[in-house]
């Protein structure tokens, strides 16, 4: 058996295969590049014109599908509030009311009931949400428990509504999704052939044109989510250096004392973008959209400073 040549398979796409974000920070890198070196390197004006629409297509597919996204998110969360509301509801005033007309060892409670709460407790959301509308069938037509079971069907078609928007929320997920499997596809084939572009069109410049065209940070760095450390009182530290995007968001908790200042600069313990402040031992959500900077290529290192009079700890969870 022959040995497989590694340069055959396309490191881009491998790289990205389960992060469509990934793609576009690596898209926006090579696209930036193409353009800034076009004065220099006139050759690379048709592969810059191949490329922009390929890359504008990836950006615009990864917008539409993060809003799809949030939405999938929002609508879990207002199902689980609701149910939450309805079980409230169950123990707290209707299975009240049932008690005062029938005990809990009677057999019509038992009818109404007949495997107590474990059907509000236990299966997937759609059994427990489900589990209402046999409760109101149990019921029935018994006309001393008409107000509870009027609650009942009420709760019942807003369980329903909730759940039926999140599952097209899903759906239109899933669609978005497929489509932009397909952009980000087309877009890293296009990153692996404008390095061959490279190889063989401006040889004596590659290792000047390919740093500047293809992100090797993003590229090679492992996906890491949480950042830890400490921080001397008065003294400005770098926390880490990671591409974002301005619809990332970062989770920030300070231990220590007093007040301090993240900053997402282009250069190693830079202050050059907008200040947000930190108090500390509070969770603090912050957008990266908030750091008001708009090249998200170059300003990509994090900077703590700290206003405290203390030493302190940090935890700082990417989103």
């Amino acid at each position: 058996m022959f040995k497989r040549f590694k340069f055959i398979d396309n490191q881009m796409a491998i790289a990205t295969r389960n992060s469509f974000r990934k793609a576009v920070v690596l898209s926006r890198f090579q696209d930036a590049g193409l353009l800034a070196l076009i004065p220099s390197y006139p050759a690379l004006q048709a592969r810059y014109d191949l490329y922009h629409p390929a890359h504008e297509s990836l950006v615009s597919g990864y917008n539409n599908w993060d809003s799809t996204e949030g939405v999938k998110q929002g609508d879990r969360v207002t199902v689980e509030l609701l149910y939450t509301s309805a079980k409230l509801l169950l123990t707290d005033v209707w299975v009240p009311a049932i008690l005062v007309l029938y005990k809990r060892l009677s057999a019509r409670y038992k009818s109404i009931f007949p495997s107590g709460m474990s059907p509000f407790n236990s299966g997937g959301i759609d059994e427990k949400i489900e589990s209402f509308n046999t409760l109101s069938k149990n019921i029935g037509l018994d006309t001393n428990l008409t107000t509870v079971k009027t609650a009942v069907d009420g709760t019942y078609s807003q369980l329903k509504l909730a759940r039926n928007a999140q599952t097209g929320a899903k759906v239109s997920n899933y669609i978005s999704s497929d489509a932009l499997e397909v952009l980000r596809v087309n877009a890293m084939n296009l990153q692996y052939r404008n390095t061959g572009f490279v190889m063989d069109s401006l040889f004596e410049h590659r290792e000047t044109i390919l740093p500047l065209i293809i992100d090797l940070v993003t590229l090679r760095e492992k996906e890491q989510s949480i950042y830890t450390g400490g921080i001397l009182h008065g003294v400005t530290i770098d926390v880490l250096a990671h591409t974002f995007l301005d619809s990332d968001s970062i989770k920030v908790k300070i231990v220590g004392s007093g007040k301090f200042k993240l900053f997402l600069s282009s250069t190693s313990k830079g202050i050059d973008s907008t200040a947000i402040s930190i108090d500390a031992n509070l969770k603090t959500n912050i957008l990266v959209s908030g750091f008001n900077v708009s090249d998200f290529v170059n300003h990509r290192f994090l900077t703590l400073m700290s206003e405290s009079g203390d030493a302190a700890t940090y935890r700082i969870e990417l989103q």
